[in-house]
């Protein structure tokens, strides 16, 4: 039976010229910390998009709902002050609310990050395999990060940098949830997520 003090749905907005939110349903491993501000992917048609969550909800009279497939952040990006306030803007000037909100996000989000997972110097493949407090998806990243540590370990090609990029393990992965399962991760000490962040290359135009 659903609880009743919990949210279920979640209005999300995309930075794209459409002026409405959609209705998505919300997983229970993420009814517990989604809030408006989160930054979330989600299925739009054939593609995965990141969407911003305006506004949580108990009921809804639609049906056939997408779940939300991961959340992106720790903590909402947006307050509920900037929230009201962008949806203002977006009235008044009568722009697509995803659009304004991507406009206004913290200094920093647009730069090119690439955030590499390092596991915790005190795990191996045998005590990973022992934990008790991790999902079998938080097991399998474990792993294939032990097992990263032990090739760089064993190469003499090149300095180990150790770890693997986030990019990657969705690559390797293709688990579902990987943000949120990094998160716990993270929280629980298991590993370190390090931000390399560059800005986005600019073609310096020239006249002929």
């Amino acid at each position: 039976m659903k609880n009743p003090d919990t949210s279920h749905y979640a209005e999300i907005v995309f930075p794209l010229p459409i002026d409405h939110s959609f209705t998505y349903l919300i997983p229970p491993q993420f009814s517990t910390i989604l809030k408006p501000g989160f930054r979330v992917l989600a299925p739009f048609g054939r593609r995965k998009l990141t969407g911003f969550v305006v506004k949580l909800k108990q009921q809804t009279d639609l049906t056939d709902l997408k779940e939300i497939e991961d959340v992106l952040d720790e903590e909402p990006i947006f307050s509920p002050e900037l929230l009201q306030l962008t949806e203002w803007i977006s009235k008044y000037y009568l722009a697509p609310w995803g659009e304004v909100l991507n406009a206004a996000l913290p200094a920093g989000i647009n730069l090119e990050s690439k955030r590499r997972v390092i596991l915790s110097p005190d795990l191996d493949t045998e005590t990973i395999s022992q934990l008790q407090d991790i999902s079998e998806n938080q097991r399998k990243i474990l792993l294939l990060l032990a097992r990263q540590t032990l090739v760089e370990s064993t190469s003499h090609k090149k300095p180990p940098r150790g770890g693997l990029h986030v990019h990657q393990l969705q690559k390797k992965l293709g688990t579902t949830n990987l943000y949120h399962n990094l998160t716990v991760l993270r929280q629980k000490g298991y590993v370190d997520i390090q931000s390399v962040i560059s800005r986005p290359k600019v073609r310096i135009k020239t006249r002929k």
